[in-house]
């Protein structure tokens, strides 16, 4: 029967009825359905104005159990702005509880690039999301090691190497570095 909120909150959403969804959804949630906590996450992390009660809500589906939060709340941290400590802090619970996948380690090692001294995890981060397939994270890894002082030359190839898997970006910034 809990069951049946989720699906009647993921109906409803399709159908452009927000409010209705999440009544739903919390109704779901409220009655120990943990995938309902989780789709109220998603939808309510959405609507900017609404991120407090998204943040809560990912909190109560990892409490829950239900599979993948975690992840989904490092992820949508690492969107908001000034969330990097708790955007990493959560990502790396995420790899914690084997939920993280390339997108996550890609996040995780942008997240850790913007911290001060985060450039070794977030260059491990970055490896990690090329191991699991990210196209992107060779690009970020040639930026990240542009940065660094002396090391133009492995951020060449690097970034020449990206112009391969993710064309787009990754001239421009080759370009950058070679101006």
């Amino acid at each position: 029967v809990v069951e049946a909120y989720n699906s009647l909150g993921t109906f409803l959403l399709k159908e452009g009825n927000r409010a209705d969804a999440e009544m739903a959804y919390r109704t779901g949630a409220e009655n120990g359905f943990a995938l309902c906590s989780y789709n109220l996450a998603e939808m309510l992390a959405d609507d900017p104005k609404r991120w407090n009660d998204a943040e809560q809500s990912y909190r109560d589906a990892i409490a829950a159990g239900a599979s993948g939060s975690q992840l989904r709340l490092g992820v949508r941290l690492s969107e908001q702005p000034g969330k990097e400590l708790v955007a990493a802090a959560e990502l790396e619970k995420a790899i914690d509880a084997g939920e993280i996948d390339a997108d996550g380690f890609l996040r995780l090692g942008t997240v850790l690039m913007r911290m001060p001294g985060g450039g070794e995890s977030a260059g491990a981060a970055l490896r990690n999301a090329m191991n699991a397939g990210d196209r992107e994270a060779i690009n970020r890894l040639g930026i990240l090691i542009a940065n660094l002082p002396g090391r133009e030359a492995q951020a060449e190839v690097s970034l020449t190497t990206a112009t391969v898997v993710a064309p787009q970006v990754a001239h421009r910034n080759l370009g950058v570095l070679l101006a």
